[in-house]
C-alpha cells in the first residue's frame, strides 16, 4: 500500500522534529515493515517502522540520517533471518551432518554466496521471480537437504528419488488457477531435477562409503549444495526490500545494509547452535551412535516440515 499525507503547520509552530507512529497491519503480520519517506522543503528523510519499533522522531534539519538509515537496514536483515523459520530450517538441515569447522565454513560461505547473488539481482530489478513459486521452492530445498542426510545406499536413493519426483509432480493435481503461477512444464522439470539430484546424492554417498565408513559429503559438495539452494532463498530475502518500494538512490545502501544484517543473523544462529552442542556434549557425553540417531531424527522432522511447506504454499 502506498499512502501519502500532507502535513500543514500554522505560522510559528513548524518545529524541527516530526513524531510519527504507525501500527497498521502489525496485529496480523508481525514481520511487516513500513517505509517512511518525508519531504521537508528541499530535503528528505527516511525511516523504517516495525512491530518492535512502531514510532520514530525525524529530524527535519540536516543531520546524519544516512548512517541511522543504514543501521536500520542492518537491523531489518537481522530480524528477517531471526524470524525466518524456513531459512533457519534449511541451514539446520545442512549443518546437521557437519562434523568439522571446515564443513560448517563451506556451508555458511556457500549459502552467503548463493543468496547474495539473487538478493542483489532481484532488489536492483535485474531479475523478477514469482513470489508464490519462490516460497513454494524454499520448502522443497529444505526437504531435499534433509533427505540427503537420510540416504545411505543407492537402492534407497532410487526409491527416495522416485518419491521426491512424484511429490514435486503432485503439484499438477492442484488446479492451475490455485498454484503459484507455475506452468506444467516447469513443475515436470522440477520433479525430474529433484528426483535426479536425490538419486545422484545417494550414488555419491554409496561410493564414498566404500572407502570410508562415514558416508558424508565433501567440502565442495557442501558448498555447491548451499550455494545452489541459496539462490532460491535469496529471492525470498529480496521480497522484504521489494515490499518497501524504496527510491532508486537508496537501493544500493539499503541492499548492503540488509545483506550485512542477514549475515550477522546467520552467523549468530550458527554460533549459538555450536555453543549449544558444546554445552550438551559436556553435560551428556554424545557417542557416535547417539549423534547419528539425533541427526536422523532431526532430518526426518525437517523433511516433513519442508514437504509440508512445499505443498501448502502451492495454494
Amino acid at each position: 500500500m502506498d499512502v501519502r499525507m500532507r502535513c500543514g503547520a500554522s505560522p510559528g509552530h513548524m518545529g524541527n522534529r516530526l513524531a510519527l507512529k504507525v501500527d497498521l497491519l502489525f496485529g496480523v503480520a508481525p514481520s511487516h515493515h513500513h517505509f517512511l519517506y518525508v519531504a521537508a522543503g528541499s530535503s528528505s528523510r527516511e525511516a523504517i517502522l516495525s512491530a518492535s519499533d512502531p514510532s520514530t522522531e525525524i529530524e527535519l534539519r540536516p543531520s546524519g540520517s544516512g548512517q541511522t538509515r543504514f543501521l536500520q537496514f542492518i537491523g531489518m536483515g537481522i530480524e528477517h533471518i531471526a524470524t525466518g523459520i524456513d531459512h533457519l530450517a534449511f541451514l539446520l538441515a545442512l549443518l546437521i551432518t557437519a562434523r568439522k569447522a571446515r564443513q560448517v565454513l563451506a556451508i555458511v560461505t556457500g549459502f552467503t554466496v548463493g543468496h547474495s547473488i539473487t538478493l542483489s539481482l532481484a532488489v536492483l530489478g535485474i531479475i523478477q521471480a514469482n513470489r508464490g513459486a519462490v516460497e513454494c521452492l524454499i520448502g522443497l530445498t529444505i526437504a531435499m537437504a534433509a533427505a540427503q542426510n537420510l540416504i545411505r545406499g543407492e537402492r534407497e536413493g532410487r526409491t527416495a528419488g522416485l518419491a521426491a519426483a512424484a511429490i514435486a509432480a503432485s503439484l499438477l493435481l492442484i488446479p492451475a488457477d490455485l498454484r503459484p503461477d507455475m506452468p506444467a512444464s516447469l513443475i515436470l522439470a522440477i520433479a525430474v531435477a529433484t528426483g535426479s539430484a536425490v538419486w545422484l546424492a545417494s550414488m555419491r554417498a554409496t561410493r564414498r562409503a566404500a572407502a570410508d565408513t562415514k558416508a558424508s559429503f565433501s567440502i565442495p559438495a557442501r558448498f555447491a549444495t548451499a550455494a545452489g539452494f541459496g539462490l532460491i532463498h535469496g529471492l525470498g530475502f529480496a521480497s522484504a526490500l521489494q515490499d518497501l518500494h524504496l527510491p532508486r538512490p537508496m537501493l544500493l545502501s539499503s541492499l548492503l545494509g540488509f545483506n550485512i544484517g542477514v549475515e550477522i543473523g546467520q552467523l549468530a544462529v550458527v554460533l549459538a547452535a555450536v555453543a549449544v552442542i558444546i554445552v550438551a556434549t559436556k553435560l551428556v557425553p554424545i557417542t557416535e551412535r547417539r549423534a547419528e540417531m539425533s541427526a536422523v531424527a532431526a532430518s526426518a522432522a525437517l523433511l516433513a516440515a519442508g514437504l509440508a511447506w512445499f505443498l501448502t504454499r502451492a495454494y
